[in-house]
């Protein structure tokens, strides 16, 4: 049968090795290419902040696009607060939208530097007086908006 013969059955034993050796390699190149696919996947990303350039999008690719940029973002501040929120930290997402996560011990990150949803930002105030809150909001063009809208609940 002609599987079995392109499996390596009709191949003498040190041909038999050498392609089991060729598989491997195979499989290990095959694995890091993968990687390296996904890796390049992660660095590119294309923000489009012009609400024109989106049009014809479905609502769907719209909602998943805000979630992303309420997920990533870069520090434009960190300081003693602004209003009686205690070292506040601020997030600019895009053209359009910011964080404020304020009523922090300390923070984590520093003004400049690039965030995601899997870095921490600061340290929350724990107190008896406050129980471990902490201040957040969501800002598009300077206008508070509902979170609920844009954070996944994962």
């Amino acid at each position: 049968c002609a599987e079995f013969r392109d499996a390596g059955a009709d191949l003498s034993p040190e041909k038999k090795t050498r392609m089991a050796e060729l598989q491997r390699e195979l499989a290990e190149v095959t694995k890091k290419f993968g990687e390296n696919v996904l890796d390049s996947i992660k660095e590119w990303e294309l923000i489009v902040e012009d609400e024109g350039e989106r049009a014809g999008l479905p609502e769907s690719s719209r909602a998943s696009a805000r979630a992303d940029a309420a997920a990533k973002g870069l520090v434009v501040y960190t300081g003693p607060g602004l209003g009686g929120y205690r070292n506040l930290v601020i997030v600019k997402h895009d053209a359009s939208y910011l964080s404020a996560y304020g009523i922090n011990t300390d923070y984590v990150v520093a003004e400049g530097d690039a965030v995601g949803p899997d870095k921490g930002i600061a340290r929350v105030l724990s107190s008896a007086n406050n129980g471990g809150k902490f201040h957040f909001e969501v800002r598009r063009e300077g206008k508070p908006v509902n979170p609920h809208q844009l954070v996944s609940t994962r």
